[in-house]
């Protein structure tokens, strides 16, 4: 189903599926036997898409699933990395239980693509989303809304997540191939994020960036002298109020199901005001709470890139010490991020937050 959505994907990464090593190498050849997928090699980039039979097959099995598949294939390298990058957006969205199979999610879309647009109508219908997380691929979007969507042309973002409490435009950028221009993606928060596409504005926008690893992570934020790439304007610019970096591995899809079920986030929150209590608006700068020694505390466990850099700064202008608190996984590129501010860093582990999510459920 993930290659039918994104039309192609990553031949060595059926791990993010679930789906072991071995057993993968034998799917492949099966279904490369039976006339179902074929095999992609071209320009070092290794990948897998469906045959017109394989995706006859799904289409007949779930109808009204794949109803925004194209079947045109397209070749380019950019392209096949985009393709690429939605299949493993799909894989960390099954991981964190965030539902995105069009036939088991609301149609939030107000008109039809065939109706003319109106400025006096919303474009989503956006009351229809419950509490929990959904999400909407660009590609949806784009079907749908496509005389709007022009106007933000060429932005990276995957989709949305949209929960009656929060919307997140997400961003996935693998191994930081992807060029993100400050401008577009200033545009295309303020239209999602702000009332253009929602039926109210949003007061919070926010993004989430699913990163390979931290190294990746660390080359948005700090630019990379060996690859000669720059840091990020859209994070260091602030293009959204709050970026959320978010790995692509199991801690990480933890961390993803935490920030997007609001009931899951409060259980952290929870446990953080028991510790430190709660911020102080009026302090002279960013803080979620105080340690006994009255130093600022900064609840970091949905790992906000922007909230974190204003707390460092805001130490070493002050010139005071700073605690934080993270996830156990979270540390080490916490502790590299916040140097050279003086801060002490607290965490929850990851299997004990596992541990809560499944009481939660019981």
């Amino acid at each position: 189903m993930i290659t039918a959505l994104s039309a192609e994907f990553p031949y060595y990464d059926f791990g993010r599926s679930g789906i072991s090593d071995s057993y993968a190498k034998l799917l492949r050849h099966k279904l490369q036997q039976d006339g179902l997928i074929r095999v992609h090699k071209e320009n070092g980039l290794k990948g897998i898409s469906l045959t017109a039979k394989g995706l006859e097959k799904l289409k007949e099995k779930y109808p009204g699933r794949f109803d925004y598949v194209s079947e045109k294939s397209r070749t380019e390298l950019s392209r096949r990395y985009r393709k690429q990058s939605f299949a493993l957006t799909y894989c960390s969205l099954m991981n964190s239980e965030i539902e995105f199979l069009s036939d088991r999610k609301p149609f939030i879309f107000a008109r039809s693509r065939s109706q003319p647009y109106s400025v006096s109508s919303p474009l989503l219908k956006t009351s229809m989303i419950s509490d929990e997380p959904v999400f909407y691929s660009s590609v949806e979007i784009k079907y749908e809304l496509e005389d709007l969507v022009q106007q933000i042309r060429n932005s990276a973002m995957t989709g949305l997540i949209l929960s009656d409490s929060d919307c997140f435009v997400v961003y996935h950028t693998g191994e930081n191939r992807y060029p993100l221009s400050y401008a577009t993606e200033r545009k295309a928060g303020i239209m999602i994020t702000d009332g253009t596409f929602l039926e109210s504005c949003r007061s919070n926008s926010n993004a989430i960036f699913l990163v390979k690893d931290f190294a990746v992570a660390e080359e948005l934020i700090t630019g990379s002298k060996k690859k000669k790439t720059a840091p990020s304007k859209v994070i260091l610019n602030e293009a959204y109020k709050h970026i959320y970096l978010i790995p692509e591995t199991s801690e990480g899809d933890v961390q993803f199901r935490i920030l997007c079920h609001r009931s899951l986030s409060e259980m952290i929150e929870d446990t953080f005001y028991e510790a430190f209590g709660e911020s102080n608006p009026g302090y002279k700068m960013i803080n979620d709470g105080f340690d006994s020694d009255g130093a600022p505390v900064l609840n970091a466990c949905h790992l906000d890139i922007i909230r974190l850099l204003r707390f460092k700064r805001g130490l070493l202008t002050n010139g005071i010490p700073g605690r934080i608190l993270c996830y156990d996984f979270q540390m080490e590129f916490i502790a590299k991020l916040m140097k050279p501010a003086k801060v002490h860093i607290n965490h929850i582990k990851i299997k004990d937050a596992e541990e809560m999510i499944k009481n939660e459920k019981i």
